[in-house]
């Protein structure tokens, strides 16, 4: 059997088993829980059927065939009866004694049923009783009833005449139940199939995610290290995704360990293989060590008078160094003069460049100056035109009385004086107002001309600002430079100390090698007879590389196992 179709049984048969038990208790209770029900609801359709009877005024009695309370008279088409019939569906028989005298059942033809007959035992019980009786098996014209009876009382002495029965066919019943079943089956039915639907969903996940597990540990068992478990079983919470991390970390930290072991078998195999061949090497090294020992016997003897020209000429160098410390100090004297000048010409470029800055703000100030004087100008040449016109309108009106004056004679001369006064007075102002004229507009010329040369102004001050800037970046870059020569200088300044410390210590060294070559060709001597002892010593590390070599392939075949291909 497939571990899903497991995961799935497993997961159903709990399911399936309440399912059944539930079935059973519903096959068991719905039917009484129906009789329950039906018997509630026809108890309180029996006494409102008697609560209305009650209520009517008078004695039951039987005249003719027919039941009568009072003056009322009962019969199958009663409109309380077919009333609580058609609101509640129960059906209703009226008995006085054993017969009946109104009811509400109908036969197959959809007549009213015109006598009915009561078991006598039923109407004893229920005439010797105040409460209820409840019947599961009343049958009436060849249908069987849940029923209830009430007694019928006589209105004035409050004896029980008779009962009041009140049914549901028991079939309506059964199929209300029915109905109910088949809802339940239905839910249950609709429950099953979706806990199928999810079940599978996930017995499919988990299977997917248990085969992939599985395949990622095979492959491992046979050596494969590229193993690769799906996103999906990486991603759940559950211990298959803790499973599939696992073997996903198994796998990465194998193919570390043994992509490592690889490596290392690589490099000793290597390693082994150089040993080897430094080994024999190291054998004719030494068969070479020893003809140059045999040399460098010879040589020592000619170290001595190297040495005695060694120091001549160290002699030579300690003069050279002399000379270089004093020039040193003077480029380092020179170096700081040229930082302080370059501080005070910087100094000197600032103070230019914050005079220029306040000449340009002064420029500007004059400009606008200069701007409003037009404006000015301009306002005043206005009014003088408006002086003008009124000069003139003066003149018009000083014609105009001349003429009355003269057409008035005598009576107008003083008015003609006036007149003539006015026109002198006109023409006066309109001789002053072109004389303003002439002088805003020299004005005006001479503010345009001013405007165009302070414009010129301002553009030779922003030239000359840009250049004072450019010069401040160069002293600034100059300054940099001068401060890197500085400090080059003191760098050389304190290697000249330090080649001076060199030449004592590389005069003491040659006073030292004439002792040395003494001792040399002592220790030549020795040295000769330690390389036999070594060329031993090297035959066993030879023997060991073997060893090595033939470990390393071995390691190599078992590594061999293991694939490492993504």
């Amino acid at each position: 059997m497939k571990l899903k179709t497991k995961l799935l049984l497993m997961a159903l048969m709990p399911m399936i088993l309440m399912i059944v038990i539930i079935a059973g208790i519903l096959l068991i209770e719905i039917p009484a829980l129906n009789g329950s029900s039906a018997e509630e609801g026809l108890k309180t359709a029996a006494y409102s059927v008697s609560a209305g009877l009650n209520a009517m005024d008078g004695d039951f009695k039987v005249t003719r065939g027919q039941l009568f309370k009072g003056n009322t008279v009962f019969a199958n088409d009663n409109a309380l009866f077919t009333e609580i019939n058609e609101k509640t569906g129960a059906e209703i028989v009226l008995f006085y004694g054993i017969d009946s005298y109104a009811t509400t059942i109908k036969d197959s033809e959809g007549n009213y049923v015109k006598k009915l007959t009561a078991d006598e035992q039923t109407v004893d019980t229920v005439k010797s009783m105040d409460g209820y009786l409840f019947d599961r098996n009343a049958e009436y014209a060849d249908c069987k009833y849940y029923g209830c009876y009430v007694p019928l009382k006589q209105g004035s002495s409050g004896v029980n005449v008779g009962m009041i029965f009140v049914g549901i066919p028991k079939n309506n019943v059964r199929k209300g139940m029915f109905i109910g079943l088949i809802i339940s089956a239905v839910l249950v039915i609709a429950v099953i199939v979706v806990s199928v639907i999810i079940t599978l969903r996930d017995a499919k996940r988990l299977v997917k995610a248990v085969v992939s597990c599985n395949k990622a540990a095979e492959r491992l068992a046979s050596g494969e290290l590229d193993v690769r478990v799906d996103d999906d079983t990486l991603k759940r919470d559950d211990e298959l995704g803790m499973l599939g991390k696992s073997n996903a970390k198994l796998a990465d930290t194998l193919r570390d360990i043994v992509s490592e072991a690889k490596h290392c078998t690589a490099e000793l195999g290597e390693a082994s293989a150089n040993l080897k061949k430094v080994s024999m090497d190291s054998t004719v090294a030494i068969r070479n060590v020893k003809t140059s020992v045999n040399e460098i016997n010879r040589a020592t003897s000619s170290q001595a008078e190297d040495t005695e020209t060694a120091s001549e000429h160290v002699g030579v160098i300690s003069n050279a160094i002399n000379d270089t410390a004093t020039e040193v100090e003077n480029l380092d004297a020179n170096s700081e003069a040229m930082k302080n000048k370059s501080a005070e010409a910087l100094a000197i470029l600032e103070d230019l460049k914050q005079i220029t800055d306040e000449a340009g703000s002064a420029i500007q100030v004059i400009y606008d100056q200069t701007n409003k004087t037009n404006s000015s100008a301009k306002s005043i040449e206005e009014a003088v035109n408006l002086i003008s016109d009124i000069a003139n309108q003066t003149n018009l009106l000083s014609l105009n009385a001349s003429i009355e004056a003269a057409r008035a004679g005598e009576a107008g001369q003083g008015f003609a004086v006036v007149a003539t006064e006015i026109s002198a007075l006109a023409e006066q102002t309109n001789n002053s107002a072109h004389t303003i004229q002439g002088i805003i507009a020299s004005l005006m010329n001479d503010s345009n001309s001013a405007v165009e040369t302070m414009d010129k102004v301002k553009e030779i001050i922003i030239k000359q600002n840009d250049n004072v800037v450019r010069t401040v970046n160069i002293f600034n870059e100059l300054e940099e430079n001068i401060n890197i020569t500085v400090e080059t200088s003191g760098k050389i300044s304190e290697e000249v100390k330090a080649l001076g410390e060199a030449r004592n210590v590389v005069e003491e060294a040659l006073h030292n090698l004439s002792a040395v070559a003494v001792e040399n060709a002592a220790g030549t001597e020795e040295t000769s007879a330690s390389m036999d002892k070594v060329g031993s010593v090297i035959n066993k590390v030879s023997a060991a590389a073997m060893s090595l070599s033939n470990m390393s392939e071995r390691l190599d075949m078992t590594m061999s196992a293991f694939n490492l291909d993504e």
